[in-house]
């Protein structure tokens, strides 16, 4: 089996980064600015950018956005980026079922990789896939990454990965921890979610009930692990042995 994870929001918390993004920009073109707890919310929701700055010159706003969306890439921001909490625990447990492959829709692949590094993720994965920023372009490269006899499952963060996944054929389940609630990923069509990867991994743990329901996967029998967890029966990692072992971004 090979999972593809979106990297910003499930595996790193980027909400550091789009946070002094948005405050950067805001002071650059001086608009006036959000809470941080209430820009966060709105930015998640699918807000319009006008809805982060109220009260801001509508002249004002496209300009905003430009220098937000550059700062969001900037190595100053993306080095404000952490492991999620738990994130090696569920990782350590979905290495144990599958493949592990990285994704980002993000531009700044270099500074995403240190981030990795930092955070000692890197071993985790087999390769980090950066996918064009056109959007029509993304499915075809998601496709070369799907085994057959339904193998593969993407684990997305955003509706832009929902809907990429939806254009090569392989089914998506939404994570819910980052820059899009899980309303906004099953409205995108994500076929079941999670608010968490460690909730992903739970139900692996316990049968797939969740994945089962969404008929990505069939049903298992749960079998006590020599560790102590259980876990499903037939779940261990099918591995494309073409693949590189603890990879680097290279695409």
């Amino acid at each position: 089996m090979r999972l593809i994870l979106e990297m910003d929001g499930p595996v790193v918390d980027v909400e550091p980064a789009v946070w002094s993004a948005y405050a950067g920009a805001a002071g650059e073109t001086g608009v006036p600015r959000l809470d941080r707890a209430e820009f966060w919310r709105r930015f998640r929701v699918g807000d319009p950018a006008g809805r982060w700055v109220p009260g801001a010159a509508a002249s004002k706003v496209p300009e905003f956005v430009r220098r937000f969306e550059a700062r969001c890439e900037s190595d100053e921001c993306l080095d404000l980026c952490a492991a999620q909490a738990e994130t090696g625990i569920a990782l350590i447990g979905l290495k144990r079922r599958a493949e592990l492959v990285l994704v980002t829709v993000g531009a700044n692949k270099a500074a995403r990789q240190r981030v990795l590094d930092r955070e000692k993720l890197s071993e985790f994965f087999t390769r980090m896939l950066g996918l064009p920023a056109q959007p029509h372009l993304r499915p075809a490269q998601l496709r070369e990454l799907h085994l057959m006899e339904g193998k593969t499952l993407v684990c997305a963060a955003t509706p832009a990965l929902v809907q990429a996944a939806a254009g090569a054929g392989i089914p998506a389940v939404g994570i819910g921890q980052g820059m899009a609630t899980a309303k906004r990923l099953t409205q995108a069509g994500a076929s079941a979610t999670f608010l968490t990867l460690a909730a992903l991994d739970e139900d692996f743990d316990q049968g797939c009930p969740v994945l089962s329901a969404a008929h990505l996967v069939p049903g298992r029998t749960r079998t006590a692990s020599p560790f102590g967890q259980l876990r499903p029966q037939g779940a261990e990692a099918d591995r494309d042995e073409n693949l590189p072992q603890n990879g680097r971004i290279i695409s």
